[in-house]
């Protein structure tokens, strides 16, 4: 008889766990980095992970983030479902079953666009289409000309110059302005994350586990700063750097949400990327669902690298016709291709 069944991920079971995810994706992943990000960080030890094993053999597997979101003032739970992979041999409907058992148990589950075969899942499991997700980037400091030097063919000079002279030249006669009533301090250890609700509004409100499990992404550097409003806190601005051999690359991971006030979005932004500059990051990214700041990007000439759908399942109609702010501050996306 062939036993299927769906179990807890444990620490011994990484390493099978790590072979699986290689032998699906294509791309190994070092065991310690596995536990960093499967790992709970709200219970010391614990993995927010799951496998399927048939037969005595493991055939699939979920890892999953769980979120605290604000939908007004009220607080909702949430998750997002990653690394979601299952092999020949796995029974038909398994993976589904395993998809399921993660994504039902919170108020609201938020996931993004991911591969064909996942897409084909998500409504199947009652997931529904309501918005999309742009990543936008922009350079803002140039190579050094020792770089230039050694360019050796004409699609490393092309990386190295055109493309960041187009950049510039999008975002000619723009610039993000600051404004007076807008503050930052450096987010110590001790204190307290402050998130305000807005109506109509869904926002991720990380709590200070989520922010020091993100911070240990052993591969990034990762600054963090509390944003004040008329000095009442609001929010955290969560800024990632990528050392990447002879220059640097950074990625805004999170910034509150500033609602209907252009001008707040805009300081917010300016801070980040003058933060960026002195730290002699030469390019960033950063997602945006909000409509508010996706339009701030684009007027800004940030160059729009792609998009990707929100799909959201919601029994309780929490998500109806409210706006998302989202920035793949829910998993693995928000320190992914920094």
């Amino acid at each position: 008889m062939i036993e299927n069944i769906i179990v807890d991920t444990h620490k011994e079971n990484i390493e099978a766990v790590s072979a699986l995810l290689e032998n699906v994706f294509g791309e190994s992943i070092e065991n310690n980095e596995l536990k960093w990000l499967l790992e709970n960080p709200d219970i010391s030890g614990d993995f927010n992970s799951k496998h399927i094993i048939s037969n005595g053999e493991l055939t699939g597997h979920v890892g999953f983030v769980n979120s605290t979101y604000l939908i007004s003032s009220k607080e909702v739970t949430g998750v997002h479902a990653t690394n979601l992979c299952v092999i020949k041999g796995c029974p038909k409907g398994m993976g589904k079953k395993m998809f399921e058992i993660v994504s039902y148990e919170p108020d609201i589950s938020i996931i993004y666009e991911g591969t064909p075969s996942a897409i084909r899942l998500y409504p199947k499991s009652g997931f529904k289409k309501v918005g999309i997700s742009e990543l936008f980037s922009t350079v803002i400091l140039f190579p050094k000309w020792s770089e230039l030097i050694k360019s050796r063919s004409v699609k490393s000079f092309a990386k190295k110059v055109l493309l960041p002279l187009k950049d510039k030249w999008s975002r000619l006669g723009t610039s993000l302005k600051k404004d007076s009533d807008i503050s930052f301090e450096t987010l110590k250890e001790t204190d307290q994350i402050h998130h305000v609700p807005l109506d109509n509004a869904l926002t991720n409100a990380p709590n200070r586990n989520k922010i020091n499990w993100f911070a240990r992404c052993s591969q990034l550097e990762s600054l963090v700063f509390t944003v004040m409003v008329k000095n009442t806190p609001v929010g955290i601005l969560y800024i990632y750097i990528n050392e990447k051999g002879d220059h640097k690359t950074g990625r805004i991971a999170y910034m509150p949400n500033m609602g209907e006030n252009e001008n707040y979005w805009q300081a917010v932004l300016a801070f980040a990327e003058q933060t960026l500059k002195l730290a002699q990051v030469r390019s960033y990214t950063i997602y945006a669902s909000h409509p508010k700041l996706r339009k701030l990007l684009t007027a800004s000439g940030f160059t729009k690298e792609r998009d990707r759908a929100i799909w959201v399942y919601d029994t309780q109609k929490l998500t109806d016709d409210v706006d998302m702010h989202l920035m793949h501050f829910e998993g693995d996306h928000a320190f992914r291709g920094v």
